[in-house]
C-alpha cells in the first residue's frame, strides 16, 4: 500500500503547469501552488505592524505577495498592445513590439495594476482540479491536431 506523502512526492516531480486563456488570445500557462507553498508565500509576505489602538497586527505586504505570485507564471502569449490597452492604461501608440514579452517586471506590473488579472492567476495556481483540466484540454487538442495531420 502506498502512503499519501510519498505519492505527493512523486507529483512534485511532474510538471504541473496548464495554459488558460485570460481575454482575447491573451493566454498563460500557470504553475501550481499546492497548500503548504501557499502558506510559506503568505508567511513571507507577512509583516507586523501596529494598528490605531497600538495592537501589533499582521497585514499581508502585497508587493511581495505579487513577486512570489508572479513567479507562478511559466509564460504568455497574445498579450499585443491592443489587449494591453484594455487591461491597463497605457499609451498603445508608443507600444513598438507586436506582442508584450513575458518578463519578471511586466508580470509584477499586470498582477499588480490590471483589475482581475491577479485574482485569475491566484484562482488557478491553487486549483489542483483546474491544473488538470488544462492539461487535459491541451492534450485533448494535441491528439486531434495529430490525428488531422495524419
Amino acid at each position: 500500500m502506498e502512503n499519501i506523502r510519498d505519492l505527493m512526492q512523486a507529483a512534485k516531480a511532474d510538471d504541473l503547469t496548464a495554459w488558460f486563456e485570460y481575454m482575447d488570445g491573451f493566454r498563460v500557462c500557470l504553475e501550481f501552488v499546492d497548500k503548504k507553498e501557499l502558506q510559506d508565500m503568505v508567511r513571507k509576505s507577512t509583516r507586523m505592524e501596529w494598528d490605531d489602538s497600538h495592537r501589533q497586527v499582521e497585514r499581508i505586504n502585497e508587493d511581495v505577495f505579487i513577486k512570489k505570485l508572479s513567479a507562478k507564471i511559466r509564460d504568455w502569449e497574445g498579450l499585443t498592445p491592443e489587449v494591453l490597452g484594455r487591461l491597463l492604461p497605457v499609451d498603445v501608440s508608443k507600444i513598438d513590439v507586436a506582442e508584450i514579452p513575458c518578463n519578471p517586471e511586466n508580470k509584477i506590473q499586470i498582477l499588480k495594476n490590471a483589475y482581475g488579472f491577479d485574482d485569475f492567476v491566484q484562482e488557478r495556481v491553487t486549483s489542483l482540479s483546474r491544473i488538470r483540466e488544462g492539461q487535459h484540454e491541451a492534450a485533448l487538442k494535441n491528439s486531434e491536431t495529430s490525428h488531422s495531420q495524419d
